[in-house]
């Protein structure tokens, strides 16, 4: 039974005035709503900040707690296609302490490259094709193909 349970650097709280958490989530917005004309409107963007304690014990004696945070900047946005048709994709960092998150301008940005990328999409004819999944994709995916294989599945 574990008794010394080590410290894993997971609490780095941060507090911001709320009118700091909203210059943030703005500063994300107005990245991504000047990164090109086809982007039309946003769809929110936001700062959040959570920090949490969570104690865990068992009948065997052992009883520890451990205190973390979690800090994000979202954006998402749309944009218009020549023909009239919309597209949305979002971005967001994620970070245990504030300072190691992107920019709130770097989020922007990324959300607007990525709705842009979207619009006027081409089909392709029937064919055999290697395929790329984006990051955030691919992670999902994977976590699927472990839960499938899994024994307890």
């Amino acid at each position: 039974m574990a008794k010394d349970i080590p410290d894993l650097d997971l609490f780095h709280p941060d507090e911001p005035e709320p009118d700091r958490a909203a210059e943030i989530a703005i500063a994300a917005e107005e990245a991504a709503m000047a990164y090109d004309p086809r982007i039309k409107q946003s769809d929110g963007a936001s700062y959040d900040s959570h920090y949490g304690i969570r104690v865990y014990g068992n009948s065997h004696g052992m009883l520890a707690s451990y205190a973390s945070s979690r800090h994000s900047i979202s954006c998402c946005v749309i944009a218009q296609g020549q023909n009239g048709e919309m597209e949305r994709d979002y971005s967001y960092t994620t970070a245990r302490r504030a300072c190691d998150m992107w920019t709130p301008e770097k989020v922007g940005r990324h959300a607007a490259e990525r709705t842009v990328g979207r619009v006027d999409a081409q089909k392709l004819s029937t064919r055999e094709a290697p395929v790329m999944f984006a990051a955030d994709i691919a992670t999902g995916l994977f976590g699927h193909l472990v839960m499938g294989i899994s024994g307890a599945n």
